[in-house]
């Protein structure tokens, strides 16, 4: 299935299903307030980063966007929180850094300059 900003919507709108236990090892439901940001976020990304994003639910009640770029398999994690903030990390060969938290619109431009080199 191609990945559009509308797609991602929807798959984020159905992680409102999630409930307790979703992943059979206690995961906790998908926060509403990073199904709000979430969505925010999927409007404010560049048709290319979507493209290229994995979306997934996190058990620890956020969502998870990931990219691979480089020729090192290198990536980039970002998760949207219930408290209006996106956490993240990325990794190479070399280093794993923790990201300072940071808003939707700071996330956004990282996720350019990281993942496109723009």
């Amino acid at each position: 299935m191609e990945k559009t900003r509308e797609s991602f919507k929807l798959e984020i709108e159905s992680y409102r299903e999630l409930k307790q236990d979703w992943d059979g090892y206690n995961a906790d439901p998908i926060f509403l307030g990073a199904i709000a940001l979430a969505i925010k976020f999927v409007d404010l990304l560049d048709e290319e980063l979507i493209a290229t994003a994995v979306l997934f639910p996190r058990t620890d009640g956020e969502i998870g966007f990931m990219w691979t770029f480089g020729s090192n398999n290198d990536y980039l994690e970002l998760n949207v929180t219930n408290e209006g903030v996106v956490r993240g990390f990325k990794e190479n060969d070399i280093e794993y850094v923790n990201l300072e938290d940071c808003s939707i619109e700071q996330a956004t431009v990282l996720a350019k300059k990281t993942v496109l080199g723009s």
